[in-house]
């Protein structure tokens, strides 16, 4: 089975700020949208099996450049959804999720996306 590693040149925007209500309608922000470009351009660069159809597990390493205190769940709704139809169908399909904030000396994001329950060899893009 596939894995696949993406490191993402960027940190997912918090919940706060994914969404916005204009006329009492509710949308996703300009920012997600150019992540959600950012993400695509990574997956467009060398595959072409995406979205995955199956149970997943995932595992994400958030890097942040500074000491600043954050929850670390606030990043997580936002990483679903950009991912959604573009990594995988939905994300109802994630049986299993790790999360773990870090330091760099640059912003970025780690997805590991694995089938849910099984070994499997190691092919990355990104």
């Amino acid at each position: 089975m596939t894995i696949l590693i993406l490191d993402c040149p960027f940190v997912p925007i918090s919940v706060n700020a994914l969404y916005r209500v204009s006329r009492g309608r509710m949308y996703k922000t300009a920012r997600f949208r150019e992540l959600r470009v950012i993400l695509q351009s990574l997956l467009d660069s060398d595959w072409k099996i995406y979205p995955l159809d199956q149970k997943l597990s995932l595992s994400i390493e958030v890097y942040y450049s500074d000491r600043r205190s954050r929850d670390i769940d606030n990043c997580l709704k936002c990483l679903l959804d950009l991912c959604n139809g573009t990594v995988w169908a939905d994300d109802s399909q994630i049986s299993q999720i790790e999360i773990v904030k870090l330091s760099d000396s640059h912003k970025h994001t780690k997805l590991i996306v694995q089938p849910y329950g099984r070994e499997t060899n190691d092919e990355s893009v990104g």
